[in-house]
């Protein structure tokens, strides 16, 4: 693409959620900061806004569809909780260390956001 920095494919929403309660329940809409993202990303909270996944941090969701938020923020769609989705169709940060990702997993069980 002349002038810009191609953005692939990545995940479709059937391509990592296996089960969810109904999207009234388990979808909202948020902000998302600094960065292009795919469907399946794992993304923290900071303060009002979701980003790049942090192992520090305590609230997590999956982001419904990509979204470029890297010069501005951007509203998307936030799987938060109960819901099953697929382990290994879920995105993370490149070079994003494996027990990070476990105890990541785990704290996302306590609001029923599962990873099969």
């Amino acid at each position: 693409m002349p002038g810009g920095e191609m953005m692939t494919e990545g995940n479709h929403f059937g391509d990592f959620v296996k089960d969810m309660v109904s999207t009234n329940m388990c979808v909202e809409q948020i902000t998302v900061t600094g960065g292009k993202f795919h469907a399946g990303t794992v993304l923290c909270k900071n303060g009002t806004k979701w980003q790049e996944v942090d192992a520090g941090a305590d609230d997590f969701c999956v982001l419904m569809g990509k979204v470029d938020a890297t010069d501005e923020d951007k509203s998307a769609s936030g799987l938060m909780r109960l819901a099953v989705v697929k382990s290994d169709h879920l995105e993370w940060p490149e070079g994003f260390a494996e027990a990070d990702k476990t105890a990541i997993v785990e704290k996302m069980k306590a609001v029923h956001l599962l990873a099969q």
